[in-house]
């Protein structure tokens, strides 16, 4: 079953990093981690609800999110394909991935906070801070990046994720 989740592409530099994050590219292969967003707040000002957590932003949009619950390892493809009239990212996990985004699913959507999101960071910036299209308390293994895509802006989203 796959998780059709509505996104935008959010392109901006990484306001605040969590710890073994950069927000300068790295040259060689891409760093992929993936986040619970544990809510919404005001500014990067903002203190974080735990030590483990961090604020990150991106066009004037500010979120709190978890520590690191998934990262490249995890995934085991990820490609551009048609969705609708646009273009989406179809994103594969490991067996093991599968297992840790379904748990991260289940959390966001059953958290009771109004965030009900996930943070795609890679390299230090924020990709992608979809929201999750899913009732608590199903478990998705899958999912598939829908938003404002190109195909051009799509395959570079899925060459950076995988």
């Amino acid at each position: 079953m796959r998780l059709v989740i509505a996104a935008l592409l959010l392109l901006s530099a990484l306001s605040g990093c969590s710890e073994g994050e950069t927000s300068e590219p790295q040259a060689a292969d891409a760093v992929l981690r993936i986040h619970e967003v544990v809510r919404e707040v005001d500014s990067a000002d903002v203190e974080p609800s735990s030590k483990s957590n961090a604020i990150v932003g991106s066009d004037g949009d500010f979120v709190e999110i978890g520590p690191v619950r998934l990262t490249e390892a995890e995934v085991e493809s990820a490609e551009p394909q048609r969705f609708g009239s646009g273009w989406a990212v179809e994103v594969e996990f490991t067996e093991a991935g599968g297992k840790k985004f379904g748990d991260l699913n289940r959390d966001a959507s059953c958290s009771g906070e109004p965030a009900h999101a996930i943070a795609f960071i890679v390299d230090g910036e924020v990709l992608s801070l979809p929201r999750l299209a899913v009732d608590c308390p199903q478990v998705i293994d899958e999912t598939v990046i829908a938003g404002d895509f190109t195909e051009e802006s799509a395959a570079d989203l899925a060459r950076r994720i995988s």
